[in-house]
């Protein structure tokens, strides 16, 4: 999913000494239960890490295309674009 965030990272974030120069990695929240088709991620707030440092932070994204729960094998009403 990495790729459908492109640009919407913050460049800088000062809570994880994130600098623009540094590689850093998003860790989606995946959500599952009995019925795997229930699966979903939440796009809305990754976890970035500075692989520098590796340190980490929950952001939010405040775009409405970034569903909380995004279903991984159900239609979706609205697919994220890359």
């Amino acid at each position: 999913f990495s790729e459908i965030y492109n640009g919407k990272i913050p460049a800088l974030d000062y809570d994880i000494d994130l600098k623009p120069e540094d590689s850093f990695a998003i860790i989606n929240i995946i959500s599952t239960s009995n019925d795997v088709t229930n699966t979903s991620v939440n796009l809305k707030a990754p976890i970035v890490v500075n692989l520098r440092n590796r340190q980490a932070k929950q952001i939010i994204i405040d775009a409405a295309e970034f569903p909380i729960n995004f279903y991984l094998f159900k239609p979706q009403e609205q697919t994220p674009t890359t």
